[in-house]
């Protein structure tokens, strides 16, 4: 054997580079006549009965690879050096002949059937001419298996890896057989060998000798015991179920059964709510109210819905919308793209999302503040087998996240059918923009309005495994979440998992090494999913080299942060790419590739929108209404909306949100079974949060009523709880205890004074405020920063103290609803308030929105103002539209005032305390120009207020003191004269967002200094940006600026989504550079982003004349 082995390597090695072989999905006759049209191609092997490879010079390979794989057909190159079987080795048989003349061969003791005998006879004689036929004869190997199957049915392939199953499998579908292999790569090769030879002894059924008769035992009685699993009904979610992180499996470690999914496993239901009679059908057309002037309706064919709104309704096309001219004197604008037939593909879906995008950006920059309402058909499926649109539904997860980034242009986005005529969707339009529930988000379908509310529901019955002999497909294979994907499938069952990825990285070790105990097959692929050239390769082979295929997972993401109106195409593209667009072109294989699932990786992000992620948001809820596409045509599809995975929110911190609990990945991903369950709906919703906290935050800037069902305030009765007292947050005394208390006495020491510590509860709401107007920011009620520092000056006098220190706003006090605040002094002197949906909230149902500490000393005289800019009281009334804000708490009127850089005194009309403190607190704002967006109180140093009553004309000084946090502080005093009735020393604004908005009266100032980057070196470049970076951390996260650390991660020093926007922003000013929010987390410390700065400014740095000089020697 040797020596056959020997001579032909060395013969062979004469014709290296000759010729060339290819595997292609025909029968033997089909290619036969395949090979007629090319006069040098011969069959060298016939593999199948529907597999056959060619031989032959490399150009006619190609050729016939080509036309094969046109009709999308297998047709792949096989890797060799000779092409063998083919007259190319002719020249080299006499040589072999003489060679091997030498050999006698003896009869086998187990028969053999040669596939280079073409008569099939049994053990022929394998001399020298034996071995020529060998090499140069056609492989029948199909025709010899077929031979061996008419009276054996065990087959056995020796082999380091079991090549040869399906080729077996498939010559003998028809007939009784079992394929073993013997050997498997990445295996223990002991434990693998020995494992199928046991397997050859289990395939019979055991010879059972004959004993006689078998012995009658009685028979056992029916006990009628019951063991079937009861599971208790789900309790709803309360807030105070919530927990700081995770709860860890069980036992078994599964996260069923009082495990995390119990706690983490939602359904998103559809609740009908009607609107009121006088609302809900408004006149259209010509009997309506108006005759639709001010409407502009925006869509590739408007004229027939505008034109239902009535006769001076205008209809634009997208492109007359976006250079704005279309849109002015727009009152309303509807934004409503042609509805097509379900559409899976991902083209209609970039250009939807593309012109929407383009569409609100002419909005945001237009004169004043028009509402977009988004108007979709089919987008949001509301029961299985509804057809839904994917294309469509991109708009909802655009309107989520521009409710929370643009709240001031944001309107409301409606689905209706695709078959609703234009007088019917008109009136349902304008009956929604009449309607006053705070409902922005709804489907109307037959008739019915309904709205979405997430549920906690009980989790289905686990899928048991995942059926031998087949592969799991899994895009996305080396992300955050692909390798755990891959070690859940492997544990399920997975017999062969293709892991793809565009980089085409490995996968760890310890991955690898489960798989490998699991006895699972990993075949590593490198491709764009979105590609379908690679992909329509890769699926050639399921079924062929590699099982069929069972299911497709794409758990794939990509792409930056931004906001959308600011968006580019290509960051949009590089979002889409791996999820919209590979999605579609996973869809069009699997139409003809049948699988069992088609799972997608989405996040609830598309269901509750997500600041800087608009791109993102929108390509999931494509994902969303994908799954429910397929479903109605027939096709498996099941859709996870996952919620922040701990690897997501360690590598992205973009991906974080206030009040969203981050899931450990290995007890997230074993919920999978449970999700894939035969009973599973098509999208289950996995996600921990603190929902108090995560409402709170949202609902600072939307209505976000899809967690109401969570919250359960319709279980919280809080009419027992008495109302606010005029001018405060403050109710009913609950409970006294009398302690010693430190107070503040400035630099003569400390001092203890004998202080009661108060709890007072109070019950507030919308429609019963404690002060005299409505007070909303971007449309919600929020209570004034001033009330909030009147009810601290009244605890202050309570506790005869001089006033407050350290005042922090930590959260503004919201109220979407019903609330109780707590106010509390407590036995150190620290006052809180905080509010919940509830008296008997938990601990972390309560939200604290204010801390401060009491004062006992008045306060130092008051500092020289430092100049700057500030805005003029003729520009306020434009500033309150541009910031959305909208009423006012108090009647204060402003009168006579004068400015000079750094200061305003103005003349105040102010009706009680209260009202002069708003006026003091509002007129303070106005002190700094530099930042031109909108700003909340974050701090005050100190207050000290009058017991006194001020009514009547008051003087309100500010002086600006500083640049603090990424906003500013100022001094402010007010009264007829000192001493001061009202005195607030360090108030600090910050802006209530991270990026700048619109300009007003022109751009706003640099938020840092630059040096000269050419004039420096490269290490004072690198030292200068530490220097400089570290100062805009500690500025952003209110540290000194010694306490961070230059190697230590952002996350790590606290830094959030929000600040980092900032920190990005200045980083830009920093270096004069378009910065990509990517870089935040590609280089996360500020070592890593110093480093990388100063390559980027490295073109400048030699381009001056000392660089080129410096480097000439």
């Amino acid at each position: 054997g040797l020596s056959v082995i020997a001579t032909r390597s060395r013969l062979m090695k004469a014709l290296s580079g000759h010729g060339a072989m290819a595997l292609v999905g025909l029968d033997a006759d089909a290619a036969d006549h395949l090979c007629s049209r090319y006069p040098d191609l011969t069959i060298a092997v016939h593999a199948a009965p529907d597999q056959t490879v060619l031989a032959g010079p490399p150009e006619q390979i190609d050729a016939v690879i080509a036309e094969v794989a046109a009709r999308y057909l297998l047709a792949r190159r096989v890797e060799v050096d000779v092409a063998s079987h083919h007259p190319i080795i002719d020249p080299v048989l006499p040589e072999l002949r003489a060679a091997l003349s030498g050999l006698t061969p003896t009869e086998p003791t187990i028969p053999m059937l040669s596939t280079a005998d073409p008569d099939g006879a049994t053990s022929p004689v394998v001399d020298a001419d034996y071995w020529c036929a060998n090499l140069r004869n056609p492989v029948r190997f199909t025709e010899r298996v077929a031979q061996a199957g008419a009276t054996h049915a065990t087959f056995i392939e020796m082999s380091p890896h079991p090549l040869l199953a399906h080729a077996i499998d498939a010559t003998l579908a028809d007939r009784h057989h079992h394929t073993i292999g013997s050997l498997a790569r990445d295996t223990d090769e002991v434990e693998t060998f020995f494992t199928n030879l046991a397997a050859t002894q289990t395939l019979r059924a055991p010879a059972v000798p004959d004993t006689g008769a078998f012995t009658r035992l009685p028979k056992s009685p029916w006990m009628h015991s019951r063991y079937w699993v009861e599971v208790p009904a789900a309790e709803p979610h309360r807030a105070d179920s919530h927990r700081a992180g995770p709860p860890p499996p069980t036992e078994t470690g599964s996260p069923r059964s009082g495990g995390a999914l119990d706690e983490w496993y939602h359904e998103l239901a559809w609740i009908e709510r009607a609107l009121p009679v006088d609302v809900a059908s408004p006149a259209v057309g010509a009997d309506a109210r108006d005759d639709g002037d001010g409407w502009v309706v925006v869509s590739e064919e408007p004229d027939a819905l505008a034109a239902a709104f009535g006769p001076a309704a205008r209809a634009v096309t997208v492109a007359d919308a976006t250079d704005g001219a279309a849109l002015t004197g727009a009152t309303h604008v509807v934004f409503a793209p042609t509805a097509t037939r379900t559409d899976f593909g991902a083209l209609r879906a970039h250009e939807v999302f593309g012109d929407v995008r383009r569409v609100a950006a002419a909005l945001a920059s237009a004169p004043g503040r028009t509402h977009l309402t988004i108007l979709t058909r089919n987008a949001q499926p509301v029961a299985d087998g509804e057809p839904a649109d994917p294309a469509q539904a991109v708009l909802w997860g655009f309107a989520r996240t521009l409710a929370l980034e643009n709240p001031e242009i944001f309107g409301r986005v409606l689905d209706v059918d695709a078959a609703l005529p234009a007088a019917l969707v008109a009136r349902h339009v304008r009956a929604e923009l009449d309607s006053s529930d705070g409902e922005d988000q709804v489907v109307l379908r037959a008739g019915r309005r309904l709205l979405p509310r997430l549920r906690a529901a009980v989790p289905p019955t686990p899928l048991t495994g995942l059926p031998g002999y087949t592969t799991a497909l899994v895009v996305g294979a080396t992300g955050n979440v692909g390798p755990d994907l891959i070690v859940e499938l492997s544990r399920m069952g997975a017999d062969t998992i293709v892991a793809l990825s565009r980089s085409g990285a490995d996968l760890s070790a310890e991955v690898t090494a489960e798989l490998a105990a699991n006895s699972t097959t990993l075949v590593n692929f490198s491709a764009d999913a979105a590609d379908p050239e690679p992909m329509r390769e890769l699926f050639a082979r399921f079924g062929n080299d590699l099982p069929p295929l069972d299911g497709v997972y794409v758990a794939a993401l990509a792409g930056g942060a931004g906001s959308l109106i600011e968006l580019d195409d290509a960051e949009v593209d590089a979002m889409f790419r791996p999820k919209v667009d590979a999605i579609s072109v996973l869809h069009e294989l699997t139409v003809t590739t049948p699988v069992r699932r088609f799972v997608l990786f989405s996040s609830i992000t598309g269901l509750f929108g997500s600041r800087w992620l608009g791109h993102y948001t929108a390509a999931n809820s494509f994902a969303d209404a994908f799954a429910f596409a397929r479903r109605a045509v027939g096709l498996p599809a099941t859709v996870i909306d996952w919620g922040l995975w701990k690897s997501w929110a360690d590598a992205q911190p973009e991906t974080a949100s206030a009040g969203l609990t981050p899931m450990r990945n290995e007890t997230a991903i074993a919920t999978l079974p449970t999700l894939l369950g035969a009973d599973a709906p098509i999208r289950p919703i996995v996600v921990g949060a603190q929902w108090a906290r995560l409402a709170e935050a949202y609902r600072m800037r939307t209505s976000f009523h899809i967690v109401d069902d969570l919250l359960g305030e319709a279980d919280h009765d809080l009419s027992g709880v008495p109302p606010a007292r005029p001018d405060t947050v403050l109710g009913e005394v609950d409970s006294i205890e009398t302690g010693t208390v430190e107070t503040s006495a400035g630099d003569s020491g400390a001092a203890a004074a004998e202080v009661p510590s108060h709890t007072w509860f109070a019950r507030i709401a919308g429609d019963e405020l404690p002060y005299p107007g409505s007070h909303l920011v971007h449309g919600v009620e929020v209570v004034p920063a001033s009330v909030l520092l009147h009810t601290v000056a009244t605890v202050v006098a309570q506790a005869g103290a001089a006033g407050a220190k350290h005042i922090a706003f930590t959260q503004p006090l919201v109220l979407d609803r019903p609330r109780v605040v707590r106010v509390r002094l407590d036995e150190t002197g620290a006052i809180t308030i905080a509010s919940a949906t509830s008296v008997g909230a938990g601990p972390h149902e309560w939200v604290e929105h204010l801390s401060a500490g009491l004062l006992d000393s008045e306060a130092p005289p008051i500092e020289a103002a430092r100049t700057a800019t500030g805005f003029s009281s003729e520009q306020a009334a434009e500033l309150e539209q541009h910031w959305g804000l909208s009423g006012r708490p108090y009647g204060w009127t402003a009168l006579e005032n004068r400015s000079a850089p750094g200061t305003l005194e103005a003349g105040v009309s102010a009706a009680g305390t209260a009202a002069l403190l708003d006026a003091a607190v509002h007129l303070a704002r106005l002190i700094d120009a530099s930042h031109d967006g909108l700003m909340f109180p974050a701090a005050v140093e100190t207050m000290t207020v009058s017991p006194t009553t001020a009514d009547g004309e008051a003087t309100v000084e500010v002086r600006y003191r500083e640049a603090r946090r990424g906003g500013f502080a100022a001094d402010v005093t007010a009264g007829a004269g000192a001493p001061f009735t009202v005195d607030l020393r360090g108030l600090c604004f910050v802006p209530a967002a991270p990026a700048a908005g619109t300009e007003v009266g022109g751009a706003p100032d640099a938020a840092v200094d630059a040096p000269d980057w050419e004039l420096l070196s490269e290490q004072e470049t690198r030292s200068e940006l530490v220097s400089r970076m570290r100062v805009i951390l500690a500025r952003e996260l209110g540290m000194p600026t010694d306490a961070v650390r230059s190697d230590q991660p952002f996350p790590e020093l606290g830094l959030d989504s929000m600040m980092a926007m900032t920190v990005l922003r200045d980083a830009r000013h920093l270096v004069g550079l378009d910065l990509s929010a990517t870089m935040l987390w590609n280089h996360p410390t500020i070592d890593a982003l110093s480093e990388m700065l100063t390559g980027l400014l490295a073109p400048r740095r030699e381009a001056t004349p000392a660089a080129a000089a410096e480097a000439a020697g």
